[in-house]
């Protein structure tokens, strides 16, 4: 890994601007604050996800909002969230959205055309990760460029593919079962994994960050120092590489060979 130069590029900016406040004036950016007197579900918003279409979707300490840029459009137990605590939202390829809970799995937000005439009836289709309840403790969700579904638990990795069925007791998202692919837990982030250019999946552990090449594990990468902890988010740069977001300092991480399974 090497340090980022973003950040060296932030500092000077940050001593220019200061530099020049004295000359001039400050402009006053217009700022509105959006709590549940204005429909946000709960206060406290674990994260926060911009789907294909533009909305805005918060997960909550009280479940899921949806913002339209003019009002909130709360779901929570009583719509059918398995638990009333979101942790991250993701979209997969055909558009649908999927949150990851605290407790109750994965929940897919069904389309209006699936959801029941009876307006009691639940709006979303919940999947349990793992029978033990570390499984569905889901701290973050992501779909790979084949439109597998990746959910850091507290117990471990775990992926699995949505293939459809014709057994209509699966749900309209056929059947889905997960398979565990790493044992080590998931770093407590949103931002745990991206995927890269290439279809690999990269994910922050608290045992470090490792490369995927579907359930495979072709690489781990080690922190840039012995004690430090795991990335707090990855992210992919518009160049196709890799930048580790740890507590003080960002680095990219480097390919030492062809296929990115070298050192970093």
């Amino acid at each position: 890994m090497r340090a980022h130069p973003i950040l060296a590029a932030l500092a000077r900016a940050a001593l220019v601007g200061a530099a020049l406040a004295s000359g001039i004036r400050a402009q006053v950016l217009p700022f509105r604050r959006y709590d549940v007197e204005e429909g946000l579900a709960n206060s406290r918003v674990n994260s926060v996800f911009q789907d294909s279409r533009g909305y805005l979707w918060f997960a909550t300490w009280e479940g899921l909002s949806r913002f339209d840029g003019a009002e909130f459009r709360n779901y929570g137990t009583r719509e059918g969230l398995p638990t009333f605590l979101v942790n991250s939202v993701a979209e997969d390829p055909k558009g649908r959205i999927w949150v990851a809970t605290q407790g109750g799995g994965v929940a897919r937000l069904l389309d209006p055309a699936e959801r029941p005439r009876d307006s009691k009836g639940s709006m979303f289709e919940a999947h349990r990760v793992g029978p033990e309840r570390e499984a569905n403790i889901v701290l973050g969700i992501l779909f790979d460029a084949s439109g597998n579904l990746w959910c850091g638990c507290e117990s471990g990795i775990y992926r699995s593919s949505i293939q459809p069925s014709g057994d209509p007791s699966a749900g309209p998202s056929g059947s889905l079962s997960f398979e565990k692919i790493h044992e080590t837990a998931a770093v407590d982030s949103k931002q745990f994994g991206c995927v890269d250019e290439r279809g690999r999946v990269w994910l922050s552990t608290k045992g470090g960050i490792v490369e995927f090449e579907g359930p495979k594990v072709v690489a781990r990468h080690a922190p840039p120092a012995a004690d430090e902890t795991p990335p707090l988010a990855l992210l992919r740069t518009p160049r196709g590489g890799i930048l580790a977001l740890y507590t003080k300092e960002v680095f990219e991480l480097e390919r030492a060979d062809g296929d990115g399974s070298g050192s970093v």
